[in-house]
This record gives structure tokens, C-alpha cells and sequence, in this order.
């Protein structure tokens, strides 16, 4: 769907953003103006924002974290999954298109970023390092870096990238992902400015004006529209190549539609792989939560001794059309980057100890919301269905309230872990990290994974993969033969679950080879009313009403789709 408008040359347009560049760098060189106006904008904002970074250790982390470069890869991730959902809408009618435009996106970027440090690269310090009585929040948290000061802040290279994606999606995308972009673009700019990393003249005088060179030359000319027109068909026709392969790699099953939900998937993966690394909280919860649970089984069911014969064989067609590969490649994926980001960018195992009623919290909603969804699927009880749901809620208490032990770390006892873990991690209700907690082995496998000790990582992938392949087949058995009594006995292990989930607990650490271990946890009743309190009440409330809008639009999507029919 190229925009025709966007083949003439509109030269109102092209002079009046390259004026008001150059204006902004006038008005900015220029020292009366900028010491009247520019400065003490400057100041106000940073004093202003700076000093929030007083409103407590919370709100310090939340600053520190949004500084942190892995989160800036993360924002990208999450932009570049929101892209991916534009291009493959409309039942990925303007694939080619669209994709073209990723491209043009991506190399204007980058060339805007090379113009500005060959030609605007000034020394200016940030406001961080010139004020003394600043808050430098690196001073106050120390457990992992992040920016928050600055010898060279003008013009702020960040904001100039957020500022050019923000306009191409503005520019190319609908109404809905253009208001996220502009808010999401909002939200990534300011965590330099609080921090004292940049200051605001750095984004609209040094950054607004590189941009809106580059962007007025690109848009206000026929050279998007020929760039664009000379892409598409480049891209249909790779486009073309890939499918077929992929198709003959599947035996020949049509998978149109799993490219389609390949965003989706991944995005899906990462909530699993966020629920699981958290101790307590189920991956196999989340993806009866998201709907693709049975999936998930029936996909992981399919690596049975067939599929080994083909390997074995050579017939490597057969053994592939047998798989819902595609979806199981793009959920790994996406559990492999929660993975990466709660160890890299927001450190959970020790964000858990030191906020644990925010982190559990969020979970508890997220747990309460799936009983309630569960309970609606299950229908009327009888009493048979009563002791069941006892017996499950039973054997909840009791795997949650086992005590951590101090265990080997053996390549075999790291297998036998994975194994372990991997089959919790099936069961919603059960956690896999809190398997990894009794095991002894929750910090070590952690950490090896983020630091990439593949000696650790090896075996334990081994173990998760045969377990994940063996225990399967019992769940999908149970859930043929006995569907309503194993939904009851899930059901009652969440129930049980809870009692660990409840945000407020009496926990109790001990020092084990110098690192804090869960030993003991008793849920309480909150003892005063504060801001840890109020920040926990919400996030189990958008846990709530995040898992309640997720399951009313499958219904809302499911009933449009057997309406069709």
C-alpha cells in the first residue's frame, strides 16, 4: 500500500523543517538566547526530575533498570515484536511492503546517527557531573551498571533513534500503533533526563534537529517512495524462496498462518519464560493462561520413537512434518529472552529478595485471575470432584512448604535437576525455579545461564529436554482419558500454590556459600499501610486484569471464528 502523495516533491514542507533545524541550532549557539531561555529550561527539568529519584528505593530501581543498556536492547526488541505485528496484519496482505519500509527505517537510523556524530559531536557534560548536590543514582545502587552521567551529552544519539522510529511509525503505520509508539518513545527518552545522562536541550535542539533534516530530505522527496519501489519486489521474491524452504522443511504443511503468529508466540514465550524464573510461579500456569497449553503438549508429544526412526533414517522431511516446529522454535524464543532479560537487564533472583511483595504480588493476580478462568472450564462439581480438588490443593501445600536443601553441583545432579524442574514446569501451579530452589540449584543454574557457563547449562538442557519429552506424554494421556479430574487436580495445586504466592510473607535466608537462600516462608497479614503495600495491591490488580482481558478476547476471537463456520 505505498503512499502515492509520498512520489512528489513537497518543497513547503522540505524548507520549513529544515528551517526550523536550523533555527533550533541557531537559537542554541547563540549565547544570549540560550542563557535566557535554553539553560534555565534545562535546569528547571533537570532539578525537577532529578529530585523525584527522592520518592524512594523502588522508584530509584525502576530509574536504574530504564538506564540500563540491556534495557535499551530490550526496548528494542519490544519495538522491532510491535513492527513485526504491523507487517504481518491484514492477513499479511503488505508483507513485502512493509518489510521494505523496516529496511529503510533501519538505514536511515543509522545513517542519522553517523551525520550527527560526524557533524554535532560536541563536548558537553551531562547535568550529573556538574552539580554536586544531583542525586547520582549510581551511588545509591550499586549491584549492576547503568548510565547516569555523561562527558559528551549533546546531541543525545538515544533520543535521536527513538525520534526517527517514532516518526516512521507515525508516518507508515495505523492510528493505534502510532499512539503506542509516541507514548513508548515518550517513556524511553525520559529515564536519561531523571538520571541526569542528558540534558533536555541535548533531545530537541541536538536530536530534533538532526532528525528532522534526515527525515524531511527522505519523506518531502520522491526518495522513499523509489527506495520502497525498488525494495518490494526484491523482498517477494525472498519472501517467495523462504516459504517454499520452509514449506519442504515441514513436509510440505501450509505454515502461512504460523508466520503470521510468529510475533505473537514469541511475545507468549517470554511471559512463560518471565512466570518460570520467578520461584513460586508456574510456566505452565502462564501458557494455560495464554491459551496454548494443550498446544504446547501435543507439540513437545510429537518427538516420539517414529520421529527418532526418521532421524535415524536420514528421512528428515517426515521427522519434521511431524512437529509443530515453528511454534516450539518461536516460544523458545522468546522464554530464551525472558531469560536473558531477568538476568541481564532486571536482576530477579536478587530483586526477589529485596521487593519481594511487588514481585509476588503481580503474580498473585496473575495465579487468582487462571483459578477463576479454570473454574468457569471445569463446570459443576460433585462431591468425587471435591475431594480431587482437595487432594490437588493437598499436594500443592506440600510441595511448596518443602524445604530447600544444599545438593551437589555434578553434571549429573545438574541433569537430574533440569529433568526435574522442566517436568514441574508442566504442571501449572508447580514452579520450576521454586524445583530449583529445593533442589539447591536455583542461583547456581541462574547465574551459569547469564553468564553463559555452557559446562552448567549443557546437562541441564539435556535433563529439561528428556523430561519435557518423557512427562508430556503423561499429562496428554491424562488429559485424554480424564480430562475434567486432571483440570480438578491442576486446579487445586494452584489453589495450594498460593500460600507461597501470597506477596506478604515471614521468609527466611540463609547464607550458603555467601549467598542468600530461601529456607522457610509464612504468609502474614501486611503490618502498616505504605507505599510497598499499595505498589503490591496494584500490581496483583494488572495481573488480574491483565490474564481477565487476555482470556476475554480469545472467547471474544474464538466466538467471531465459529461464527465464520
Amino acid at each position: 500500500m505505498p503512499n502515492h502523495s509520498a512520489s512528489k516533491w513537497h518543497p513547503l514542507i522540505l524548507v520549513f523543517c529544515n528551517l526550523v533545524a536550523a533555527l533550533l541550532l541557531a537559537s542554541w549557539f547563540y549565547e544570549p538566547i540560550k542563557a535566557v531561555f535554553w539553560d534555565k529550561l534545562d535546569n528547571a527539568l533537570f532539578f525537577a526530575l532529578n529530585g523525584s529519584l527522592e520518592s524512594g528505593y523502588a522508584w530509584q530501581w525502576f530509574w536504574a533498570v530504564t538506564n540500563a543498556r540491556a534495557f535499551d536492547v530490550f526496548s528494542g526488541l519490544i519495538i522491532l515484536g510491535v513492527f513485526a505485528s504491523f507487517v504481518f496484519a491484514d492477513n499479511g496482505k503488505h508483507v513485502a511492503y512493509r518489510t521494505a519500509i523496516g529496511f529503510v527505517m533501519t538505514f536511515f537510523v543509522l545513517l542519522a546517527a553517523q551525520i550527527s556524530k560526524t557533524f554535532l559531536d560536541i563536548d558537553r557534560t551531562g547535568p550529573s557531573l556538574i552539580y554536586e548536590d544531583s542525586i547520582r543514582l549510581s551511588r545509591i545502587i550499586t549491584s549492576f551498571a547503568f548510565k547516569d552521567s555523561s562527558p559528551t551529552s549533546f546531541p543525545g544519539d538515544h533520543a535521536l533513534v527513538v525520534m526517527m522510529v517514532s516518526t516512521f511509525f507515525v508516518v507508515h503505520t495505523g492510528r493505534k500503533l502510532a499512539l503506542f509508539m509516541i507514548v513508548f518513545g515518550l517513556f524511553l527518552l525520559t529515564p536519561r533526563l531523571v538520571v541526569g545522562a542528558h540534558w533536555l536541550t541535548d533531545d530537541i535542539v541536538g536530536s530534533g534537529a538532526v532528525a528532522l533534516v534526515v527525515l524531511s530530505w527522505l519523506m518531502a522527496t520522491p526518495l522513499q517512495t523509489r527506495l520502497l519501489g525498488w525494495l518490494e519486489p526484491v523482498i517477494q521474491i525472498l519472501i517467495g524462496i523462504s516459504m517454499k524452504l520452509l514449506q519442504f522443511l515441514v513436509g510440505g504443511r501450509d505454515v502461512t498462518n504460523d508466520v503470521r503468529e510468529l510475533p505473537k508466540t514469541i511475545a507468549k514465550g517470554f511471559c512463560m519464560g518471565s512466570a518460570d524464573i520467578v520461584p513460586g510461579v508456574s510456566g505452565g500456569t502462564m501458557a494455560f493462561i495464554l491459551g496454548i497449553y494443550e498446544r504446547l503438549l501435543e507439540a513437545i508429544r510429537s518427538f516420539d520413537l517414529k520421529w527418532i526412526r526418521d532421524i535415524l533414517r536420514f528421512n528428515i522431511a517426515s521427522a519434521i512434518a511431524r512437529n509443530d516446529l515453528l511454534f516450539l522454535v518461536s516460544l523458545l524464543t522468546g522464554i530464551l529472552f525472558a531469560l536473558l532479560f531477568f538476568t541481564k537487564v532486571i536482576p530477579l533472583p536478587a530483586l526477589i529478595i529485596s521487593h519481594p511483595e511487588l514481585v509476588y504480588g503481580l503474580f498473585f493476580g496473575l495465579i487468582i485471575a487462571s483459578i477463576i478462568i479454570l473454574m468457569q472450564q471445569v463446570g459443576k462439581l460433585n462431591l468425587i470432584d471435591l475431594v480431587i480438588l482437595i487432594a490437588g490443593t493437598g499436594l500443592g501445600l506440600i510441595i511448596v512448604n518443602l524445604v530447600p536443601a544444599t545438593t551437589p553441583e555434578a553434571s549429573w545432579f545438574i541433569f537430574f535437576s533440569g529433568f526435574i524442574a522442566i517436568s514441574a514446569m508442566l504442571l501449572p501451579g508447580i514452579s520450576g525455579s521454586f524445583i530449583l530452589l529445593i533442589l539447591g540449584k536455583y542461583a547456581y543454574i541462574i547465574n551459569a545461564l547469564g553468564d553463559f557457563n555452557f559446562s552448567v547449562i549443557l546437562p541441564f538442557v539435556l535433563g529439561c529436554v528428556t523430561g519435557v519429552i518423557a512427562f508430556s506424554r503423561v499429562i496428554v494421556w491424562m488429559l485424554h482419558h480424564y480430562h475434567k479430574q486432571t483440570l480438578l487436580i491442576i486446579k487445586g495445586i494452584l489453589i495450594g500454590s498460593l500460600w507461597m504466592i501470597w506477596p506478604w510473607q515471614e521468609r527466611t535466608y540463609e547464607i550458603v556459600r555467601e549467598k542468600q537462600r530461601l529456607i522457610a516462608s509464612t504468609p502474614i497479614m501486611p503490618q502498616t499501610i505504605d507505599t510497598s503495600l499499595l505498589f503490591s495491591i496494584s500490581l496483583a490488580l494488572i495481573g488480574f486484569m491483565l490474564v481477565m482481558t487476555i482470556h476475554y478476547l480469545s472467547l471474544k476471537k474464538r466466538a467471531s471464528g465459529e461464527k465464520r463456520y
